[in-house]
C-alpha cells in the first residue's frame, strides 16, 4: 500500500481549518494563556486579539487561507500554507527489502481445467520515512507566528486521523526558513511544522507453486 504524503497532509490541514472556523471552544483552547496580567493587557485581551487575527486571515477578501502543494509563486494570495516534501529515506534499522510481510494465493484459470493453477503471493516490503514541511506564509511575521501555531495545533490534534490514511506513525517538529526574496518578496519569515511520516511499502511477488511431480534418484515419485 502506498499513499501520497503531500495530499494526505493537505487534506488534514483543509479539514482542520474548516473545523476551527466554526468552533469557538477549539480557538479558546488553542490561544489561551495561564497568566492573568501581561505587558500588553490581560490574558482575556490576548485571547481576543489572537482569535481576531486568525479570523481576519480566514475571512481575507474572499480568498481566506490558501492551502497548496508547493511554494507560493510571486503573485500568490497570502496567507498561504505550503505543503512540500522535505525529504525521505528507507529505514534500514527496521524492515529491509525482501522481508516477508505475509503470504497469500491467487487462482488462475478454471477449476478442473488444464489452465487452472494456484499462484503463491509473497508480500515483501520496506519501511520508509517521509518528512513533509508545512509552511505559514503571511505578509507580517506576527501573522505567520499565529498561523504556524494553528497548523501545529491541527497536526497534533489530528495525528490519529493521519495514521488512518496510511502512515503507521507520525512525529512532529518545527523550524523556520528565510525564503528567496527574488521569488517571494512579500515575506521574510516562514515558520514550518515538519511531519515525519513512517510507513511500510508493500509489494506482491507472484511465484508458481512447486510442481506436483518431483524427481528423486533413482526413480520418479508422484505427490
Amino acid at each position: 500500500m502506498l499513499f501520497v504524503p503531500e495530499l494526505l497532509v493537505r487534506e488534514i490541514v483543509l479539514e482542520g481549518l474548516f473545523e476551527l472556523a466554526g468552533d469557538k471552544f477549539r480557538l479558546d483552547e488553542m490561544f489561551g494563556r495561564h497568566d492573568e496580567s501581561l505587558h500588553t493587557g490581560t490574558s482575556t485581551e490576548w485571547l481576543l486579539e489572537m482569535k481576531q487575527t486568525f479570523r481576519k486571515m480566514l475571512d481575507e477578501t474572499s480568498h481566506g487561507i490558501t492551502v497548496g502543494v508547493g511554494y507560493p509563486h510571486a503573485e500568490a494570495h497570502l496567507p498561504f500554507v505550503s505543503i512540500v516534501t522535505e525529504g525521505g529515506s528507507e529505514d534500514d534499522a527496521s524492515a529491509a527489502m525482501g522481508d516477508m510481510h505475509g503470504r497469500g494465493a491467487e487462482t488462475i484459470g478454471t477449476a478442473g481445467e488444464d489452465d487452472y493453477r494456484v499462484v503463491d503471493h509473497r508480500h515483501i516490503g520496506i519501511d520508509w520515512n517521509t518528512t513533509v514541511q508545512i509552511g505559514a506564509w503571511c505578509t507580517a511575521p506576527e501573522q505567520s507566528a499565529v498561523l504556524h501555531s494553528v497548523l501545529l495545533n491541527l497536526m497534533f490534534r489530528h495525528k490519529g486521523r493521519m495514521v488512518e490514511g496510511g502512515p503507521r506513525d507520525v512525529r512532529l517538529s518545527q523550524g523556520a526558513f528565510e525564503p528567496n526574496q527574488t521569488l517571494h518578496p512579500r515575506t521574510s519569515y516562514v515558520p514550518v511544522v515538519s511531519a515525519r511520516l513512517s510507513s511500510t511499502m508493500i509489494q506482491t511477488r507472484r511465484t508458481d507453486n512447486a510442481p506436483h511431480v518431483v524427481s528423486v534418484l533413482p526413480g520418479t515419485h508422484g505427490n
